[in-house]
């Protein structure tokens, strides 16, 4: 597998354009604008898309692809038992959406052979045909 590198300071994945903030709300609805596509897609859009796909196409633990939006599950007491944080399964979950979104076939290298990446895949592929 080929590790990818990047220049960037600091501790955000999307860093900002200030030094040491992250990227803001905005940056994607202003890139949106930019796109001309402001009439038609809205940032959230991206991310009820992927909560759909992990839902339909992939089976990947509803608590995985809720953790991957940072959103907070379960009552009070399920989250007071809840202290991981879904790290390698949130990976593997995000590498699954990279194949999909950018169109390249998902691996078992790639995710270190997990048991349902024959299952998701096919169904990766069929939804991909039906779109």
């Amino acid at each position: 597998m080929e590790t990818l590198t990047f220049d960037r300071e600091g501790e955000y994945v999307f860093p900002g354009g200030r030094k040491g903030r992250p990227l803001s709300n905005t940056a994607l609805s202003m890139a949106i604008e930019r796109l001309g596509k402001d009439d038609t897609a809205v940032p959230h859009g991206f991310r009820s898309t992927f909560r759909d796909w992990a839902a339909e196409a992939t089976t990947h633990q509803r608590e995985v692809a809720e953790a991957a939006l940072a959103h907070i599950s379960g009552d009070k007491v399920e989250r007071a038992y809840q202290r991981g944080d879904f790290y390698e399964k949130r990976r593997l979950l995000m590498i699954e959406w990279d194949r999909f979104a950018t169109g390249r076939p998902l691996t078992n290298k790639a995710t270190k052979k997990p048991p349902h990446a024959k299952v998701s895949s096919a169904k990766t592929r069929a939804l991909r045909k039906e779109g």
